[in-house]
């Protein structure tokens, strides 16, 4: 089975554990029998081709898809039971396939709503955002960090699709999660932009906990500490690039032979 994900970790250096994981659609078995660890302050990449199950996972770490069975826990509570509210307030933040930013907002805006929603900070219903000076403080903060300082008055639907996808990244970022579940960050973009986006997750490596979905195995090799490799439903490796590029199955099932 390749070089196989160690379930030896320490406990308390394992942020997400997931443990002999489900999830059927008919006849198709999405995930199968998948078990996992992610360590703290690691990037954590999930490949494998189209089909093989890795989003379906990821909707099950995040409550958007219950598990038919099996167990996940994040830092140390089981969270199986839980809706994805719960799991987002306990710091499990998602970013999607396709952009989901509220097109009709300013980026300021859409960063400012995010925090507000997540933490609900000051919450008064007759108040607009705006006069709630410590969120917007942040919201700038936020945009600045992933250089967007200067479009923050710039309406989300007026925005480039890589300029999406970096404020999508925003404002996941806004909510301080421990865990950072990205979907394809690189999807649609660009050379440029994907270099810009490559860089700046680099810069986040030990500040936060991040399993990233990519096809774009420059991208992967350059970003992963540790890279789990998934196909028809099962984890077939994990280790560390170099054990992946060297793992005979995975190169005959994913990667090439050459």
């Amino acid at each position: 089975m390749g070089c196989l994900v160690s379930r030896g970790l320490a406990m308390n250096n394992v942020l997400l554990r997931i443990t002999d994981l489900n999830k059927s659609f008919g006849g198709v078995c999405a995930t199968d029998h998948v078990s996992l660890d992610v360590e703290r302050g690691e990037i954590h990449a999930l490949i494998g081709p189209n089909g093989a199950g890795k989003t379906t996972m990821i909707s099950q770490i995040s409550g958007i898809l219950p598990s038919d069975s099996g167990e996940i826990e994040f830092d140390g509570t089981p969270i199986s039971h839980m809706k994805a509210p719960a799991r987002s307030l306990m710091g499990i933040a998602r970013s999607f396939q396709i952009t989901s930013i509220l097109r009709e907002f300013t980026c300021q805006e859409n960063v400012a709503l995010a925090i507000q929603a997540h933490f609900g900070h000051s919450y008064n219903m007759w108040r607009p955002v705006s006069s709630e000076e410590k969120i917007q403080d942040r919201a700038v903060e936020v945009l600045e960090s992933i250089g967007m300082g200067e479009l923050r008055d710039t309406t989300s639907a007026d925005l480039a699709h890589g300029e999406q996808r970096q404020l999508e990244l925003a404002i996941a970022l806004a909510m301080d999660p421990k865990l950072l579940i990205l979907d394809e960050p690189l999807a649609g973009m660009g050379r440029m932009d994907s270099v810009k986006i490559v860089d700046f997750l680099k810069g986040l490596k030990r500040k936060f906990t991040i399993l990233v979905i990519e096809h774009d195995m420059d991208a992967v090799f350059t970003l992963a500490d540790r890279i789990s490799v998934m196909v028809y439903g099962r984890l077939i490796a994990s280790g560390t690039p170099d054990e992946i590029r060297a793992d005979a199955m995975v190169r005959s099932a994913y990667l090439g032979v050459d």
